[in-house]
């Protein structure tokens, strides 16, 4: 009876013992990682869910910019009035802008005269320089001809003198007529060189003087297009809207602080943003959006999606083409200012019944391939998956799970060196 009393006691000892060991190699081990919450993959109506900044607009401005030499006449409305499209705002004294504009109007009549007049009076002069030329070039071979019959008369002058049927003095005048001959040939071709270099100096002055014109009809043309611009300042209201600006009185030149006029209209409120190409491509009008004002996030604003270029920007600092998109404000209230920054939530891509996991559940490896570990029979399983759409918060699983199959949702550090590992010495607990 004692010898089982000890081997009872000895049982008891032994199994105190171990369960103090198990207790003790737990001890051990770090809280975090002893600790995991198990969770089930479930399916949702999911989007993929992009966030913008943009500020405020009105629906449409109008800006009137006055010319600071343009002197304002009469101001026919006040800061704050409201106006309708056609309402005259104020009217200009354009006397000295119309001055400027008939002298510019006059100088470019004188330049188109006198270009008409090169144009014109080319083909005469240069068909009196070519007659010319023909003529001493006619004249010229006449002399040439009558040069080598004086060569030839000489000729024979000199076999006559050998022969003895002339004096000296007779072989002396030929040599002479040869001589004054050639001396009357150099004068003519000297003459044609000088027509020839004016026909070709002609020419080219005459197109210099032609290009120069033209530059100067171009630069007067662009004067008085800018000022008829200025004279044609639309100084009326091209909107329904309020007159939110305008600092200037009667009698007034324009300066750097008054020379801008606004109009908003204000019947409804937008933002503009540049959206990015990844998240443009699911844009729609008509699609809705979230909207929350910076330092009022805890109230929210409903928004439509009014308007997408049909042009990206690709002249982005950072590279990406973008889209200039507009959202307009359904419910707005008196919180809402022009200028002020919001948030634009929008909700892309909309799919029903995805199956998702939390976001810090996955995993990714140096190679980019992305991993989840997969709870079965105690056991934790490196289980590679494929994802689709992520909004920050949860993340879609196209391949790897199904709705339903349990996963770590924070996987401890000792846990990711392993491919699978027992969790049973593990605390966790179920979410």
């Amino acid at each position: 009876m004692e010898n089982k009393r000890k081997a009872l006691l000895l049982i008891v000892l032994s199994i105190v013992m171990a369960a103090g060991s198990i207790i003790s190699i737990l001890a051990t081990t770090p809280a975090k990682h002893r600790k995991v919450i198990i969770k089930r993959a479930h399916e949702m109506n999911f989007a993929d869910t992009a966030y913008y900044k943009g500020r405020i607009e009105p629906l449409r401005k109008q800006t009137i910019h006055l010319d600071p030499e343009i002197k304002v006449r009469e101001v026919f409305a006040v800061e704050g009035q409201t106006l309708k499209a056609g309402d005259a705002v104020l009217e200009l004294d354009d006397e000295a802008l119309s001055y400027k504009l008939r002298l510019e109007e006059i100088d470019m009549e004188l330049a188109e005269k006198e270009l008409a007049g090169l144009t014109e009076g080319v083909n005469s002069e240069k068909k009196d320089l070519e007659f010319e030329i023909r003529k001493l070039r006619k004249e010229l071979e006449v002399e040439v001809h009558a040069l080598e019959e004086l060569h030839q008369k000489h000729q024979r002058d000199k076999r006559m003198l050998e022969s003895g049927i002339i004096a000296q003095e007779s072989l002396d005048a030929s040599a002479n007529a040869v001589k004054k001959q050639e001396s009357k040939i150099s004068l003519l071709e000297l003459e044609l060189e000088r027509l020839n270099d004016a026909y070709a100096r002609q020419d080219k002055e005459r197109q210099d003087k032609i290009y120069r014109l033209n530059r100067e009809l171009e630069k007067i043309g662009e004067n008085i297009k800018n000022l008829k611009k200025l004279k044609d300042i639309d100084t009326r209201a091209g909107i329904d809207g309020r007159l939110v600006k305008m600092d200037i009185s009667n009698g007034e030149y324009p300066t750097d602080e008054n020379s801008t006029i606004l109009i908003y209209d204000f019947s409804k409120y937008t933002l503009v943003m540049d959206v990015k190409q990844r998240d443009a491509v699911h844009l729609r009008k008509g699609m809705t959006a979230e909207i929350t004002l910076t330092g009022m996030e805890d109230k929210k604003y409903k928004g439509t999606v009014e308007e997408i270029d049909e042009i990206a920007d690709n002249a982005n600092a950072d590279g990406t083409a973008k889209i200039r998109t507009v959202v307009v404000i359904d419910n707005p209230d008196e919180s809402i200012k022009v200028g002020y920054e919001a948030e634009v939530k929008l909700a892309l891509n909309m799919k029903s019944e995805a199956v998702v996991v939390e976001y810090e559940s996955i995993i990714q490896d140096k190679d980019d391939s992305k991993y989840i570990y997969y709870v079965h029979d105690n056991f934790a399983v490196k289980r590679p998956v494929r994802t689709g759409m992520d909004n920050g918060f949860y993340v879609e699983i196209l391949e790897g799970i199904i709705a339903g199959d349990q996963y770590v949702l924070n996987p401890p550090e000792d846990m990711l060196e392993k491919s699978s590992v027992r969790i049973w010495g593990w605390r966790y607990e179920f979410k």
